[in-house]
């Protein structure tokens, strides 16, 4: 059973600037918060997804929901403070997605020009014509690779 007159107490104390029962709140608060999480975040949770800063998420929530509570509204402080639980961490992954999305929609091509010159563009990553040393199936030494690759007038020493 939840002490709802306890929220109150507490959200006063906090209000008052007496941070020492905002842990207090938040552990009273603990398994709801994970409660939300597992709810929003279906196991296995993605693995760019850190469930840690899911919980920091419902925190803050909960913190925003003791500034701004109003108990003059009739609602209980815990259904009002696991609203701002679940609206933080919606709006958390919700921002994660975008970041995930827009980094890869600003993928650009390797071919695409580089300049308004148009011959200038980023190299191939194969070679259109590779050295005769890498189609080459028997093994190459390194001295092979160095006369290959190097500028004729360097070996004209």
């Amino acid at each position: 059973m939840h002490d709802h007159s306890r929220d109150f107490e507490l959200i006063a104390l906090i209000r008052d600037n007496q941070e020492e029962y905002v842990e207090e709140l938040i552990q009273r608060y603990h398994k709801s918060i994970w409660a939300i999480i597992h709810k929003l975040v279906k196991p296995p949770a993605p693995s760019d997804i850190d469930t840690e800063d899911l919980y920091q998420e419902g925190c803050l929530g909960l913190m925003r929901g003791v500034e701004n509570f109003d108990k003059e509204r009739n609602i209980l402080f815990v259904s009002f403070a696991n609203k701002c639980i679940e609206n933080e961490i919606r709006s958390y992954l919700r921002k994660h997605r975008t970041q995930n999305y827009r980094m890869l929609s600003t993928a650009i091509s390797l071919d695409m020009p580089i300049s308004d010159d148009d011959n200038c563009s980023a190299p191939p990553r194969c070679p259109r014509n590779p050295p005769s040393y890498l189609l080459n199936t028997a093994p190459v030494t390194p001295s092979q690779v160095l006369l290959a690759t190097s500028p004729p007038s360097l070996l004209n020493i």
